[in-house]
């Protein structure tokens, strides 16, 4: 019963001090104002990167040099509801190219945080969009594409993905990373399979000009590749080689519009 009575006065004793220790003199600031005035004063910075998001990542990796990575702590509250409105049907950690702005900081020395080069805390998302092969931010290798019917294949030896958004069916394939081969015709091979699966997968990626009907580009590859009983066929875009329009078609197509358009005024 002593014993009780003597950790209870202990408890009290330290409870009183350490609210004690909390009071500030009349005209002093608080340890939180001093800790908030102090993160008011820090520069803010605005970055361009690759933002990927999942159940454990919170990851920014920097337009200007894709080797470094910052763990995101979110301000904001909206970077969930963002991610899921722009992306209703993702594969894990699939990336968006975002703008944020907010306080850099040095990471810390424990937690998930301490293995990055940096934490930010976004105090403001300035663009979030969904990854295409336009992004030079984006390290990819390939990108495959279809229209009708919708379909986005993406090869990723920095990011070790290939992956198939099926848009039409709404179904998501994840395929074993392997390196392409590079053939005599300037052709490329991934020989794969599914993740998940014992599938083989075929991609094949030809060196051909290949006008996509609903963009009027030409892109310099067009792509193949069939999973299970089903084939897919699309145009392809190999990292920097951009697709391009054909300016003498476009001139030849908007004259033939406007001769029809005089025509059917002079009646």
């Amino acid at each position: 019963m002593k014993i009780s009575l003597y950790i209870l006065i202990i408890m009290v004793l330290g409870l009183s001090a350490c609210q004690e220790n909390d009071k500030h003199r009349p005209g002093e600031r608080s340890r939180k104002e001093i800790r908030d005035s102090i993160y008011r004063s820090l520069p803010r910075q605005t970055i361009n990167g690759i933002y990927f998001y999942g159940k454990d990542k919170s990851e920014l990796r920097l337009c200007s040099d894709s080797t470094k990575k910052y763990y995101v702590f979110d301000n904001t509250g909206k970077i969930d509801s963002i991610y899921m409105a722009l992306l209703p049907f993702q594969y894990p950690y699939e990336p968006l190219s975002v703008r944020f702005k907010g306080v850099v900081k040095p990471h810390p020395k424990f937690g998930p945080a301490s293995e990055y080069d940096s934490v930010m805390e976004v105090e403001s998302i300035q663009k979030a969009i969904s990854v295409t092969y336009e992004d030079s931010c984006y390290a990819y290798d390939f990108f495959g594409l279809n229209m009708n019917p919708e379909w986005m294949l993406v090869i990723s030896g920095k990011y070790q993905i290939i992956v198939l958004k099926d848009y039409a069916t709404r179904k998501i394939y994840q395929m074993r990373y392997v390196h392409g081969e590079l053939r005599p015709d300037k052709s490329v091979h991934f020989d794969t399979r599914l993740e998940n699966a014992d599938v083989p997968v075929l991609i094949h990626f030809s060196r051909v000009e290949t006008k996509d009907t609903s963009s009027g580009k030409i892109f310099h590859y067009n792509c193949t590749f069939k999973i299970s009983d089903k084939a897919y066929s699309g145009v392809g875009i190999k990292f920097g080689e951009l697709p391009y329009a054909n300016e003498a078609e476009d001139e030849a197509d908007d004259a033939k519009k406007a001769a029809e358009k005089k025509r059917v005024k002079r009646r």
